[in-house]
């Protein structure tokens, strides 16, 4: 029977529930069967109560859902740690939304190891296993939520106190945004990682010295969707 691990985050019952039912619309679509309405407000109820729960839907598979609860103090195992278990038995991963930490491209290539496939709900994206590091950072990096500010500009991060911007980046009443040429810059540094496009090179096309383009590869990559080196 093909096992499911469905991960959900949030910090309200409105975010959990709406990820829920993303996850349990796309698991009817793909494997038919559904669940009755209070089958349905059982399990958001003891997700509320507990950080997992188990479910068999027909003879085609076994749900397994976790909800790591913002808002909820756990004194029994936390929701990592039920999703570390759950991932053991797992054929398949769906995760309700993008903004978990635990969907950042190096952990999705970690998981990846461990199920066959990984899908994002609310995007319908799917990563399946042997999917290169630089194809999940680099669609990673497309489906990432926009946040701006008032003059739509992206930001980066919401209180910044980093001293000098990282190139490519400005800092606007505290927070730090996308500069114009963000973009260009980001396609280069991936060249540099992914490509092998010397660092001399990348300096020479970003105007910047050598020096700055190993720092930012290094020190600021998750600001340029790149893996840690």
């Amino acid at each position: 029977m093909k096992q499911i691990l469905i991960y959900l985050s949030g910090s309200t019952d409105e975010m959990i529930k709406e990820q829920y039912e993303q996850c349990m619309e796309l698991v009817a679509q793909r494997y038919g069967g559904t669940l009755r309405e209070d089958d349905k407000a059982r399990h958001l109820r003891k997700l509320k109560q507990q950080p997992s729960v188990l479910s068999t839907v027909g003879d085609e598979y076994r749900l397994c859902l976790v909800a790591d609860r913002k808002d909820i103090d756990r004194r029994e195992e936390s929701a990592g740690e039920v999703m570390s278990k759950g991932l053991k038995g797992a054929d398949e991963m769906i995760v309700g939304d993008t903004e978990p930490y635990l969907l950042q491209p190096d952990h999705v290539a970690e998981y990846l190891r461990k199920v066959d496939e990984i899908t994002i709900a609310a995007k319908r994206i799917t990563f399946t296993r042997g999917a290169s590091i630089e194809h999940i950072h680099r669609i990673m990096a497309a489906i990432k939520e926009r946040k701006t500010t008032h003059d739509d500009d992206e930001i980066l991060v919401d209180s910044w106190s980093g001293g000098r911007p990282p190139i490519a980046c400005r800092v606007e009443d505290g927070q730090l945004v996308k500069d114009g040429n963000y973009h260009d810059i980001r396609e280069t540094l991936h060249r540099v990682v992914f490509d092998n496009l010397s660092k001399s090179e990348a300096a020479r096309r970003i105007g910047c010295t050598r020096k700055t383009v190993g720092n930012t590869i290094n020190r600021r990559h998750e600001l340029f969707d790149i893996p840690q080196q």
